[in-house]
């Protein structure tokens, strides 16, 4: 399990930002308690997502393990808690080059206050620019 004493493992060893995720689903008392010790912009919480019966699903262990959250209100929640930055990503599409979920990508980036990285699924150039757009 990881504790806000790893993130200070970490961040004195030269990171500027640490990402969990399936350790803050298990302990969301972590992002607090991190961001809290060493600011926000340090703790980044990386939600991944899968299609889930028609609707996305958080999900963690590399994907392997559904949670029930939904995405927006994990991230609403997360950063509430303290954290900084989303890190976003479809694992389904991630490695496809199918393109970026940009429909779960804006509901997550309208919900929260800090910046949204949304990854899984670039596979061309334009992949990027309709992301950032």
């Amino acid at each position: 399990m990881i504790f806000a004493d790893d993130f200070h493992l970490l961040l004195s060893r030269g990171a500027h930002k640490v990402s969990v995720n399936s350790a803050a689903i298990r302990n969301p008392s972590l992002i607090t308690e991190a961001a809290g010790r060493f600011g926000a912009q340090c703790v980044v919480i990386s939600i991944d997502f899968r299609d889930s019966g028609g609707r996305p699903e958080v999900c963690m262990d590399r994907g392997g393990t559904l949670t029930g959250l939904d995405p927006v209100a994990w991230a609403r929640d997360a950063v509430r808690r303290g954290a900084g930055e989303v890190l976003l990503c479809d694992i389904d599409r991630d490695g496809s080059g199918a393109g970026l979920n940009l429909h779960v990508g804006a509901q997550v980036a309208e919900a929260v206050d800090v910046p949204v990285i949304l990854s899984g699924g670039c596979g061309r150039a334009e992949h990027l620019v309709e992301g950032f757009l």
